[in-house]
């Protein structure tokens, strides 16, 4: 399902391995099976709203749970120039106060490869499933 909806895109899907999908239902089942949903056990089930299929619903909560790790880089790049994050004080208009982590090509390359590992998520897993929305 990742890989259709990723070639619909024109991408290369992010995540089309089936033990990454396999791991996330075991994942889940353990935790519906523990009882304590929270915010998800009141549920309207079985809504007629409800249009996508299980595969589609597996695809999206794997890709939610990857975007917290991406949030996490997004994090790390803005700890790279910024120096902390969230609200960094460092951050100036017209550049940043952090000289020494701009010079070092270490850090720049750091950034770079963060920075292309986002993009590939957005364009890999974002986008196809903003198109598998889109077709319901």
């Amino acid at each position: 399902e990742a890989a259709e909806w990723a070639n619909v895109a024109g991408e290369t899907p992010w995540t089309a391995d089936a033990q990454t999908f396999t791991e996330m239902k075991d994942r889940l089942v353990k935790f519906v099976n523990k009882g304590r949903l929270g915010i998800f056990g009141n549920g309207y089930w079985g809504n007629q709203s409800y249009k996508l299929t299980p595969a589609q619903n597996l695809v999206a909560i794997t890709h939610y749970f990857q975007a917290l790790e991406i949030q996490r880089d997004l994090g790390q790049m803005m700890t790279i120039f910024g120096g902390k994050d969230p609200h960094p004080q460092s951050l100036v208009v017209g550049g940043v106060t952090s000289i020494i982590d701009i010079k070092d090509p270490a850090k720049r390359q750091l950034f770079k490869d963060l920075a292309l590992r986002v993009r590939a998520f957005i364009k890999g897993a974002y986008m196809p499933d903003m198109y598998m929305l889109a077709n319901m």
